[in-house]
């Protein structure tokens, strides 16, 4: 996400964020990160604690953001605390509304889309390829769990 909001700020674009765990702070449940048992201590704690995984996954890229900011895109470094936009942006969740309810607290700008799928499109590897692949052993016996 992070490269994504710099790129939206660089060339004055909209973005609409994408995520396959919920990712916006809710009170119905724990962030990714945080193990079900945070629910028990209610819905203070489960908004609390998606706040702290965009935190944690922030401070982790912060570095290398600053870096490619200033050094490829000409920008000023994100906060400390990290990019917020001024107002809820649009944001696809690829998530079942059949398997997660839509929480309640979440704002307009939140979707459920359901999940997302790949087509299921024959495929058969070009010629070169196929032919490395054939012309040794596999890199893994069979079975050996890598």
């Amino acid at each position: 996400m992070n490269v994504a909001q710099a790129l939206s700020e660089k060339l004055r674009v909209p973005l609409v964020e994408a995520h396959v765990v919920p990712f916006h702070p809710t009170r119905a449940f724990p962030g990714a990160i945080f193990p079900p048992a945070t629910a028990r201590l209610g819905g203070w704690a489960n908004r609390l604690s998606h706040v702290l995984t965009r935190q944690v996954m922030w401070q982790m890229f912060r570095s290398a953001d600053t870096r490619a900011r200033r050094e490829v895109l000409g920008l000023s470094p994100a906060p400390w605390s990290g990019p917020r936009p001024l107002r809820p942006r649009p944001t696809l969740h690829g998530i079942s509304p059949a398997v997660l309810p839509r929480p309640a607290d979440w704002d307009v700008a939140q979707h459920l889309t359901g999940y997302w799928f790949l087509p299921q499109e024959a495929w058969t590897p070009p010629p070169a390829l196929e032919a490395f692949l054939n012309s040794g052993p596999p890199p893994y016996p069979s079975g050996s769990g890598a």
